[in-house]
């Protein structure tokens, strides 16, 4: 790997240093205009992160971090590790950094697992490093059969709320994962920086079941995007707690369809429809679910 001309100086494995959080921060919201310095007050960078960078002085004007993403795949814990947080200043492109940084990251990747996964809008860029798109699937069907509730109902939280921030980051320190055959079993900062950005998601808290799910809605039907909590529970016994919380959702009643994107082997409940979808994410390495439905919840990235 060749290295930069000067005056760029190479920096790495600086997630505990809260001023180059900042700066990558920084740099994230020149090329993506997206403002991921609220994930301080909302448990900080992924524990394990490993970002790569070139700065000048300050300021960073490249960035590619690794981090391990465990999960549970086929039935097993896995641990893959997952490239996030790539961007290079416009007015520093096409200098090698990118490139540069890849290999860095990768290399150390390669050290630590034999899968390697990322989400992207520009799979072309990726293919040249061993990147090849998934297959990924939805659910739908109708709702299940109801059960009674247990009257102590949903709220949704609110991020910008200490009390309701931090309910959610402790529930992440012992998350289940929401399916045996795909299914994260941390992912914290991406979570809560997917909700930041997509208002229209809704996180509700729902009491009886100590678990927070990611819904939304469209007037008739309801889509569960995920789920944060101890053990997972039915798809009837979510519904039956949203109760007339879903009317704030838009919703006037029950949901007449219901889409889960992620797999539901945990819900009891069994859909009628599979449905093709495109999150955009590549895998490098043996991928165990080629050829079986299934996605990793788009709360993810």
């Amino acid at each position: 790997m060749t290295a930069p001309a000067a005056p760029l100086s190479l920096r790495t494995g600086f997630a505990a240093d809260p001023a180059a959080r900042a700066a990558v921060a920084a740099l994230l919201n020149i090329v993506f205009d997206i403002d991921i310095a609220p994930l301080e007050r909302l448990g900080g960078w992924e524990e394990g992160s490993v970002p790569f960078a070139w700065f000048e002085g300050e300021t960073c004007v490249a960035n590619v971090t690794a981090h391990p993403k465990p999960m549970m795949l086929q039935g097993k814990a896995a641990t893959p590790w997952s490239i996030v947080s790539v961007a290079t200043r416009p007015d520093r492109r096409g200098r090698g950094l990118f490139r540069d940084l890849m290999a860095r990251a990768l290399a150390h990747c390669d050290r630590e697992t034999d899968l390697v996964i990322l989400a992207t809008a520009t799979p072309d860029l990726y293919r040249p490093f061993g990147f090849r798109p998934i297959a990924e699937h939805a659910f739908a069907g109708s709702p299940p059969a109801p059960i009674p509730a247990s009257g102590l109902g949903a709220r949704r939280l609110d991020l910008a709320d200490d009390a309701d921030a931090a309910r959610l980051v402790a529930l992440f320190g012992d998350r289940a994962p929401v399916s045996d055959l795909c299914g994260l079993l941390a992912d914290r900062p991406f979570f809560m920086l997917k909700a930041l950005e997509e208002p229209q998601i809704a996180l509700a808290w729902l009491e009886a079941l100590r678990v927070v799910a990611a819904i939304e809605t469209d007037g008739k039907g309801l889509r569960l995007l995920d789920i944060v909590g101890p053990a997972i529970p039915s798809l009837a016994a979510i519904l039956a707690e949203l109760g007339t919380a879903l009317g704030g959702q838009g919703l006037d009643g029950p949901p007449s369809r219901i889409e889960v994107y992620f797999p539901p082997d945990r819900l009891a409940w069994r859909p009628a429809e599979i449905i093709p979808e495109d999150s955009g994410w590549m895998v490098r390495g043996p991928w165990p679910l080629d050829g079986v439905p299934a996605m990793l919840s788009p709360m993810t990235l």
